[in-house]
């Protein structure tokens, strides 16, 4: 998905293996428990997305501005976090090891 405006849009618990969200946008969008392993999450604007129980392994959210974000209980596992703006990321429980 590229340049759209995903406000409010709800991925729970979907299949979402290498998906590519670039220069997307919106606030409470919502990734709860979704497999996201290999997925491109790259120059995106989302306000407190929820990420929480996400399978996030080996995925790249660089250059990402997310204010707000929450990872709690989510596997990033050797996920890229590079030039990322996550300030006030709430990341309770989560397991794995980010890359930078």
């Amino acid at each position: 998905l590229e340049d759209v405006n995903l406000a409010c849009a709800v991925f729970d618990g979907a299949q979402l293996k290498g998906a590519e969200f670039k220069n997307a946008r919106g606030a409470a969008v919502s990734f709860r428990n979704a497999k996201m392993e290999n997925a491109q999450v790259g120059e995106t604007s989302f306000t407190s997305p929820d990420f929480t129980g996400a399978h996030i392994r080996a995925a790249s959210f660089e250059l990402t501005v997310s204010p707000g974000a929450i990872f709690d209980g989510a596997n990033i596992d050797g996920t890229d976090f590079k030039s990322a703006s996550l300030d006030r990321a709430s990341w309770k429980g989560t397991t794995g090891i980010m890359s930078a």
